[in-house]
């Protein structure tokens, strides 16, 4: 029995279409670095698409794109600025839910607007994360206090030492409360 050829999707002259085949996403060619790929993955990425994507329709691998981050800063920064650009596509996605919601799709859109606003946190968590304040303080707000003890091992010192510290405890304890330090 011949096999069914594959039906290929209709794709318009330029146009990149993501392969779902793991094999050849697994086989992804490896393609030597180009001072240009900044600027390809950077158009890819703002257009809605993580890393993961990006790779599958620029047909690179996903190893050689982490590398080239590391090697190449130039690259790593058309990456950071895509990976923000991508961050205010999801926020773009976000208002158009929030426009688009009604009575019945409400419910739904609650699950949609949850986990788009989770992945623009995730992305870029220095804009879109939620701001947390903490403020440390004492009983009543007032300054933190910080109370310091020493530990003496007695056994270990030897008599004159031992002299020292009872003259000096005796004397601590003769004088009054207020006047310690005098």
């Amino acid at each position: 029995m011949a096999k069914k050829p594959k039906h290929e999707p209709e794709v318009a002259k330029g146009e990149v279409v993501p392969t779902t085949d793991p094999v050849i996403r697994a086989l992804a060619k490896r393609v030597a670095y180009k001072p240009d790929f900044g600027e390809r993955i950077f158009d890819v990425m703002i257009n809605g698409n993580d890393v993961v994507d990006a790779c599958d329709i620029l047909g690179w691998n996903r190893g050689s794109v982490y590398r080239w981050m590391r090697e190449h800063p130039e690259f790593d920064s058309w990456c950071a600025r895509a990976r923000e650009g991508l961050a205010d596509y999801k926020v773009h996605e976000i208002d158009q839910v929030i426009k688009k919601v009604t009575a019945e799709s409400a419910p739904a859109d609650r699950v949609k607007l949850a986990g788009l606003q989770w992945r623009a946190e995730k992305i870029f968590p220095k804009k879109y994360a939620p701001r947390q304040h903490t403020e440390l303080t004492g009983r009543d707000g007032s300054p933190i206090q910080v109370q310091q003890h020493t530990i003496i091992d007695s056994a270990s010192l030897d008599p004159e030492q031992r002299d020292a510290l009872r003259a000096i405890l005796l004397a601590a304890q003769a004088q009054p409360e207020g006047n310690a330090d005098e």
